[in-house]
């Protein structure tokens, strides 16, 4: 460690904390895509809903999916399930997991084949 190939390997080890500015956009924009997303899913809930239990969804055969009073609890159950289940997929897709690690190899890829102008 006292030599000038010992600083530079402790150096080289030390965890740094700090966000780069990439790190900070990719945050942030990543945040904004969960908060779309979770917008969208609670409107396709909120509206999945209220159109199943107005009677305005109708089965394969055309028929209406509730009438209150003649429909089964058992169908009932399923057809919210399926809208949780919807809202859920929503959710589920537009949460961007993997997009911070796309954009570092996409931009490693670019770099390295020289199809990047740096400003």
């Amino acid at each position: 460690m006292n030599t000038a190939w010992g600083a530079m390997m402790g150096s080289m080890t030390k965890e740094i904390d700090e966000e780069t500015p990439l790190q900070v956009r990719l945050n942030k924009l990543t945040s904004a895509i969960c908060k779309v997303g979770l917008s969208v899913a609670a409107l396709v809930f909120g509206v999945s809903m209220a159109r199943y239990f107005s009677g305005c969804t109708r089965d394969e055969f055309g028929n209406r999916e509730f009438v209150r009073r003649r429909t089964e609890s058992d169908d009932v159950v399923n057809a919210v399930v399926g809208i949780v289940v919807a809202a859920v997929r929503i959710v589920v897709v537009a949460i961007p997991e993997g997009l911070p690690l796309a954009v570092t190899m996409t931009l490693a890829a670019a770099v390295s084949t020289g199809r990047v102008l740096l400003r």
